[in-house]
């Protein structure tokens, strides 16, 4: 009888200390470093490499002179280029790294003649352990006359062909580059936009039409098929495998000027193959004021979209065979969902109750089992019962049926100017919703996944002045915030500081195991060699048979090729 007290004892002992050990305060820091240069950084997107073996982060750093470095902490990534613009951020040179599980950065591909638009940057792993990445693009000011230049990972350089347009001013258009797990450069596409002015245009837009490509996202299917989303308001020209342009059409545009400040045009999803050839493409129909995808997703063979919907009142707008009809011109949410041949299995609508247009920052749509998440930066947002009030800014977190796009509730971060930006499970069904306020901490926030309430909360980087992406692997999450100044973290002694707001990358060491590592490897794999990875998304073998991949583990289920398999 004492022996089963003392194991009960025991036992109690465990559980309590196991409840304690998962609570966010836990949290570990395993490693956390600005990118930097004389200027600014600003990160765009992070993804998980397929392989598990790091991140992949993607986006500007400014430089003004071909001799300045570019550093992730102490390690020199990239050199500068040269500008003579007056822009006080520099040009803003295009950064695409790959980083190791420890921090280390592996290589990067940079641009020495060229600029990203920011926040338009945006990356996806693929199955040979490198990434796509695309992005909106253009001559460094002052040397339009000198073609746009590309290093690879291996130190190769890239001549972009780019036709220089007549009358001399810089214009952007879309980049897809496939990068090879050493950081080598396979192929460059551009999706060439029709630049001519538009008819109602005066003053400086009156010769060119210098930004209508707005990409949003990027995603990859098992067959390594590229989709890429976002607004067009300009025609596109997109290469087929013979070299020939496939033109897509645009509409919502009727009035425009061409100030790129101004909302108009349509959403589209455009697939490449996996050699960036030009596939097939969905684009709205009907008559709106703007459409546009948010954010984008890829789980179990479905893409997800996370749109905007600015309505014209009383008129009609769809995609695929779904049609909504606005009452008003104050904009709304909506979700879809298509497959791989972009045949459309819904497109939602909400309307905004507020009395001005959505405004949104920091979107993020994620997918995990029965649920889609929905995190950003909102204002003016009303939308199914979920109000930021009078708020500028909030952080709007929405939870949706992943097989209808039903809103099914949603929670506010009721701090002005604060946001969320991402969002995960852990392996016992809770929810967690990332998010930040402006100088304040990058916050983890646990919440019952029904009601939505915050049952825990941790503070794992003490200041930001903005958020990109977070992605999650196991117990380690990675984020990608900006930020100045000295920044501390969470359960460690590390601190980062940076003169200018810089692109900040961190890792985590989290108290529970997370399945969202899930959404990286839930593909079906091709039929030779497969990965085997627990349910909670750690990698035990790696490009195994798959008649024996499982033989010798322990009971429980796996995930094998993309697939799950129960080992009894």
């Amino acid at each position: 009888m004492k022996k089963f007290y003392t194991l009960c004892a025991a036992m109690l002992m465990a559980s309590s200390m196991l409840m304690g050990a998962q609570e966010l305060s836990n949290t570990t820091t395993q490693w956390a470093k600005a990118l930097t240069t004389q200027w600014t950084t600003q990160g765009s997107d992070i993804a998980l490499a397929y392989d598990h073996s790091g991140i992949f982060a993607i986006g500007g750093a400014g430089t003004k002179t071909l001799d300045e470095e570019v550093k992730l902490g102490d390690d020199v990534i990239a050199t500068g280029t040269l500008y003579t613009g007056t822009s006080t951020s520099g040009n803003q040179e295009l950064f695409l790294s790959k980083i190791a599980t420890d921090g280390t950065p592996e290589w990067t591909v940079y641009s020495t003649n060229g600029e990203v638009a920011n926040n338009t940057t945006f990356v996806a792993a693929t199955h040979d352990g490198g990434a796509v990445a695309v992005l909106k693009f253009r001559h460094t000011d002052g040397h339009i006359t000198e073609q746009p230049v590309i290093v690879d990972g291996t130190g190769k350089t890239f001549n972009v062909d780019w036709t220089l347009d007549a009358t001399g001013k810089r214009y952007y258009n879309g980049l897809v580059i496939k990068v090879n797990k050493n950081g080598a450069i396979s192929w460059i596409k551009m999706i060439e936009v029709n630049h001519d002015p538009q008819p109602n245009a005066t003053g400086s837009y009156a010769t060119i039409t210098s930004e209508a490509f707005y990409p949003k996202g990027v995603v990859v299917d098992a067959n390594d098929n590229i989709f890429i989303g976002g607004n067009m308001r300009a025609e596109l020209y997109v290469p087929k495998a013979d070299g020939s342009l496939v033109t897509i059409p645009v509409h919502n545009v009727e009035g425009w000027n061409g100030d790129s400040q101004k909302s108009v045009g349509n959403l589209f999803v455009l697939k490449l193959d996996k050699n960036g050839n030009y596939a097939k493409h969905v684009v709205t129909t009907g008559t709106a004021s703007c459409e546009q995808v948010q954010g984008m997703n890829f789980k179990d063979g479905k893409i997800y979209l996370f749109n905007t919907v600015v309505g014209v009142a009383d008129n009609t707008f769809g995609l695929g065979n779904f049609n909504h009809t606005a009452t008003h011109a104050l904009g709304g949410l909506s979700l879809a969902r298509l497959d791989t041949d972009l045949n459309v299995d819904y497109f939602t609508y909400e309307e905004n109750a507020a009395t001005k247009v959505i405004t949104i920052q920091t979107p993020n749509v994620t997918t995990i089992g029965d649920n889609v998440w929905v995190a950003c930066k909102a204002g003016n947002f009303d939308v199914a019962g979920v109000s930021t009030g009078t708020l500028t800014r909030a952080g709007v977190f929405i939870k949706a049926d992943a097989a209808t796009g039903e809103i099914k509730g949603g929670h506010v971060k009721a701090t002005n100017q604060a946001g969320y930006f991402g969002a995960f499970e852990d392996s016992k069904g809770n929810v967690y919703a990332v998010g930040q306020a402006l100088f304040g901490p990058l916050t983890v926030e646990k919440l019952d996944i029904e009601t939505l309430e915050v049952t825990d909360n941790a503070n794992l980087q003490s200041s930001t002045s903005d958020a990109q992406g977070v992605v999650v692997d196991g117990d380690v999450l990675y984020a990608m915030t900006r930020g100045m100044g000295n920044t501390t973290y969470i359960g460690s002694d590390i601190t980062t500081s940076s003169t200018k707001y810089s692109c900040i990358l961190s890792s985590y060491k989290l108290p529970t195991q997370v399945t969202t590592a899930i959404d990286q490897v839930n593909v079906e794999e091709s039929n030779g060699p497969v990965n085997v990875y627990t349910i909670d998304g750690r990698l035990v073998r790696k490009q195994v048979v798959a008649d024996n991949a499982t033989e010798g583990l322990d009971r429980g289920l796996y995930i094998v090729g993309g697939k799950k398999v129960l080992v009894k």
